[in-house]
């Protein structure tokens, strides 16, 4: 039973590895549209407006697809992310 479960494991890792990293379309996207926007860093404490192309310390440049009073919603390359915005 384990070495089903260990060649299941290995099958997957196999998987992950032949794929390589996925790039949102999204994002391929909105880089062609703003390119030429300057990146803002992102901070908790700002506010961003839809289109702005931010650039975070972990996550790298993005682009705001959605605001709310308190989030934003942004488009990275490998994933779409809800951040904290006008946060004091």
């Amino acid at each position: 039973m384990a070495k089903k479960a260990t060649e299941k494991k290995a099958k997957k890792s196999a998987d992950k590895q032949d794929k390589g990293p996925t790039v949102n379309p999204r994002y391929v996207e909105l880089s062609g549209k703003l390119e030429s926007a300057k990146a803002q860093p992102y901070r908790m404490a700002s506010i961003y407006a839809i289109d702005a192309k931010i650039e975070h310390p972990k996550f790298g440049v993005g682009f705001v697809v959605a605001a709310f009073p308190d989030k934003i919603e942004v488009v990275f390359e490998d994933a779409n992310r809800h951040l904290v915005q006008g946060r004091k």
